[in-house]
């Protein structure tokens, strides 16, 4: 018993001596490491807030020419080419749906984008159901991102509503 308790005192020993350096050690690690995550943590932060605020802008853009491009044709009752108007907005992925409605908020024209298809051999009933499916993709993975009033000299002739795709905007 006499040996152990030596053998014990001088590992104690050794551990005081080596526990130092082991917990400076440790602990500028810990140190480093928790840098590291909240640095790691606010770069994420930041870029997810300035991509959002980019990504608002550039649909605030593209609403304010589509709703300026878009005034002729109500004025003059010309739906064809307040569809057309619409129908610009094919250009970005981002948009799957564009609404113009009328100064008693009914629909004037709506633009919906088109499920691309490669394959020319599709039975109908399979198309059919490939088309049930994109429009309850549409209905559930949609977010009405921006509302635009049209307004000529003051007064309300319309309202532009845009529909872009959740997955497009989380990505960004």
């Amino acid at each position: 018993p006499v040996y152990i308790r030596i053998g014990q005192q001088k590992a104690n020993k050794h551990m005081k001596r080596g526990s130092l350096k082991k917990r400076i050690t440790s602990f500028v690690m810990q140190a480093v490491l928790s840098t590291l995550l909240i640095s790691l943590v606010l770069v994420l932060v930041i870029e997810n807030v300035t991509a959002r605020k980019d990504l608002k802008r550039e649909i605030d853009n593209l609403m304010s020419v589509v709703s300026r491009s878009v005034v002729p044709a109500m004025l003059f009752n010309d739906r064809r080419e307040a569809s057309a108007t619409l129908a610009t907005l094919s250009g970005d992925s981002r948009i799957i749906k564009a609404r113009l409605l009328n100064n008693n908020n009914s629909i004037y024209v709506e633009y919906i984008r088109q499920q691309e298809s490669s394959s020319e051999n599709i039975n109908e009933t399979f198309f059919s159901g490939v088309i049930e499916r994109f429009k309850r993709s549409i209905a559930g993975d949609t977010r009405l991102l921006e509302r635009d009033v049209i307004t000529v000299n003051g007064e309300k002739i319309g309202e532009l509503n845009l529909w872009l795709n959740r997955a497009e905007y989380n990505q960004r």
